[in-house]
């Protein structure tokens, strides 16, 4: 197995004598993005000097006449800290900021009516509890309105983060200072520090936030008997693209030995194959299996991609996808897979989307800047005659909210003005970049998956005896040869649902009794919301303890709820 990492010194994802002889790749996080630890300045973004300090900074002369306007830090979508001078506070933000991942962090101004063009300090201050950095950089400001533009590094004051610069305790200051220090200067409140007082609290999110995925390279043999090959190279560009997009600290991949799949026109099949190796092999609770088939198999697979669309996070859930790498993209379509196992559906899906769409299907229009915090071709650079998705270096990616998509989520062919559609990446209007809304939704499950380690002993595995309290849950894939995969997983799932409305019903038979319940359970849906599968919390139908000596389900429970047949019946022996 290969393995590719973001930061030194972490897990590698196997346990020692596991994945041994492993090639390990990865950057350093200290590494990821420019030399802003160096200096603190982006090249493109200051007329000037500028430099780093530890410890408190000295007191400047607030500069007269210039006001902190706009305040955004960006760790691939812009977050707005603060507008018109006035703090936002960490509930009315668009999206989190993450401890230990590199950004961005920009601040527009205003003059009054009588500005004197001059040389204006811009210091960030970064004060946590591992002590304080400031960040000078110095500009000629000259007569309003000034450039302000947002959409070039040069256009406001810039300063680029290493990924060490942010813990969960720092809070942020920026302050317009004279350069020349014999002008009388002014008052802090009257704008030229932001806040006026203090610091603000980027209340960033600590913790692992890390995504950890075991690749597993596939084909089915009745197309292909050779498995798509995963070189360094390609794994690399599933690792920049995870990172760019996703609310992380750390990527960690694992590359599996290679799997031929049973039926891959048939998404539950693989996934009922996937979760079977998954569980057999252990390895976390937080590990996704996410398997990549060649483009031979496109036709015969008729998709790009599939995955359980995963709307609870508990421990045991079926964190399994896979996409096909038609035309080398597969980077494109695995961050748009592994989304839905975090929990994310189609936007044109999704009834809370932000920002709505009044003129037809959301095609995942985003209202942000979007930055890309390690360079690279986007993955569907070789589509599209658009310069700026040959390297990502330091482009600013702009909004989407002003595209005429109306109607339909398949990009766009105007490029030609506005760029590629670059709408969120659970549309269909790639290629993709993610929005504010995804991208806070994922650090949410992030931040759960992540803190899970190992299980416990005991956990999943066969059914055994499903006693009352059971922390276990038989999980059912329907397939489209009408058989039913079963296997066990840790946890339960939130959320559980009676089976009566679907004429579900569980029958528990004893040596001495036997009774017929309502069937609790959660569904499993792929990722157009079709019920596909069950989840049933075995301890949910106790009091008695029963093994699974047969198993029997009538019927085949596929389609949509509306459509789901109206007679099945569990048996569980005991």
């Amino acid at each position: 197995m290969a393995s590719v990492g973001l930061a030194t010194g972490c897990y590698a994802g196997l346990e020692p004598g596991q994945g041994e002889g492993a090639d390990e790749l990865g950057t350093d996080g200290s590494e990821v993005g420019s030399d802003a630890g160096e200096s603190g300045e982006s090249d493109e973004s200051s007329d000037g000097d500028a430099g780093t300090e530890a410890g408190e900074p000295e007191p400047g002369i607030y500069a007269d006449g210039i006001a902190v306007d706009r305040v955004e830090i960006n760790q691939a979508v812009g977050i707005d800290l603060g507008m018109g001078g006035q703090a936002i506070a960490e509930g009315s933000r668009v999206a989190p900021v993450i401890a230990g991942r590199p950004g961005l962090v920009r601040a527009s101004w205003s003059i009054d009516a009588g500005f004197e063009p001059r040389m204006i300090q811009a210091r960030l201050i970064l004060t946590a509890d591992e002590g304080t950095t400031s960040y000078v950089l110095e500009r000629y400001v000259g007569a309003a309105p000034g450039p302000n533009d947002w959409g070039s590094f040069d256009g406001v004051f810039t300063w680029e983060l290493d990924a060490d610069a942010i813990t969960g305790s720092t809070a942020i200051t920026v302050e317009l200072l004279e350069d020349d220090g014999s002008r009388a200067g002014a008052d802090a409140s009257e704008g030229a520090r932001f806040p006026a007082t203090g610091g603000l609290d980027l209340a960033a999110i600590d913790g692992p936030m890390t995504v950890k995925v075991m690749i597993v390279p596939a084909t089915d043999p009745n197309v292909d008997s050779t498995p798509i090959t995963i070189s360094d190279a390609f794994l690399d560009e599933l690792r920049v693209n995870l990172y760019n997009f996703y609310p992380v600290r750390d990527v960690e991949l694992q590359v599996h030995e290679p799997l031929l799949l049973n039926a891959c026109y048939d998404g539950p099949s693989v996934m009922a194959q996937l979760s079977a190796l998954r569980n057999a092999e252990g390895l976390g609770d937080e590990w996704y299996y996410h398997a990549i088939v060649g483009n031979s198999n496109e036709s015969y697979c008729n998709t790009g991609g599939y995955s359980w669309l995963l709307e609870d996070e508990f421990p045991g859930n079926d964190r399994v996808s896979f996409s096909i790498n038609h035309w080398g993209e597969s980077p494109n379509n695995w961050t748009h897979e592994l989304g839905h196992c975090h929990g994310r559906p189609h936007t044109w899906e999704d009834g809370t989307y932000q920002p709505a769409a009044a003129d037809g299907p959301d095609c995942g229009r985003r209202t942000t800047w979007g930055y890309a915090l390690l360079p690279g071709p986007h993955p569907k650079a070789n589509e599209w005659d658009f310069p700026a998705l040959q390297d990502l270096d330091d482009w600013l990616v702009p909004p989407t909210e002003g595209l005429g998509l109306s109607g339909y989520c398949l990009g766009h062919s105007d490029y030609d003005t506005w760029g590629p559609a670059l709408n969120d990446m659970m549309s269909y209007a790639y290629p993709y970049w993610i929005s504010a809304y995804t991208y806070r939704e994922l650090a949410e499950r992030v931040a759960i998956v992540s803190s899970y380690g190992s299980p416990a002993p005991g956990g999943g595995g066969d059914l055994g005896a499903a006693a009352e309290g059971d922390p276990r849950s038989l999980n059912l894939v329907f397939t489209a040869d009408g058989s039913v995969h079963q296997y066990v997983s840790r946890g339960w799932p939130k959320g559980l649902q009676s089976g009566g409305e679907l004429g579900l019903r569980v029958e528990l038979r004893g040596a001495t009794q036997s009774e017929s319940r309502a069937l609790k359970f959660a569904p499993k849906r792929g990722p157009e919301g079709e019920i596909r599968g069950l989840v049933i919390p075995l301890g949910e139908h106790g009091p008695n303890a029963w093994s699974a000596g047969e198993l029997e389900i009538e019927g085949a429970l596929t389609g949509s709820q509306a459509d789901a047949p109206t007679t099945h019946r569990l048996v569980i022996e005991g």
